[in-house]
């Protein structure tokens, strides 16, 4: 029996997400046999998608991160003015000692450093060091 290429297509994007062939097997219904040989003949399109879903997820990452970065940075700054207006007794931090208050301001500046500085990302247990956006290139 004939497979369209509708099969074809969803063959590719499973084996790009790393499903097993007898998972395949089971969704298209299709032998492993003849999944073994569509993963030769589309060797070079499953290698295009894996490398499309992974740039996908290194975007959402760099999107997740740079969310982080501005919520450490709106925290830093309302420290910050808690600080320099230690004196406004209306203040949310009014009872927090200002020990307590630089500790925190420290703690946050650390993370946001951290968050600045940090270019590695894991995916699969694949390092991509020193990442920043750059193409990535399948295997």
């Amino acid at each position: 029996m004939t497979k369209s290429t509708e099969d074809h297509a969803q063959f590719i994007e499973m084996r790009a997400k790393g499903l097993s062939f007898q998972a395949i097997s089971e969704q298209l219904g299709v032998s492993k046999p003849v999944l073994l040989k569509w993963s030769r003949e589309f060797e070079a399109a499953i290698k295009e998608q894996r490398a499309m879903e992974l740039q996908a997820l290194i975007e959402r990452y760099n999107a997740s991160k740079m969310a982080r970065v501005e919520n450490f940075a709106k925290l830093m700054q309302a420290l910050q003015a808690e600080l320099d207006a230690r004196i406004d007794e209306d203040r949310g931090f009014y009872n927090v000692p200002a020990e307590k208050l630089l500790a925190m301001t420290m703690a946050l500046d650390k993370r946001l450093a951290d968050e600045v500085e940090a270019n590695t990302l894991q995916v699969g247990g694949i390092d991509f060091d020193n990442y920043k956006g750059t193409d990535v290139e399948p295997d």
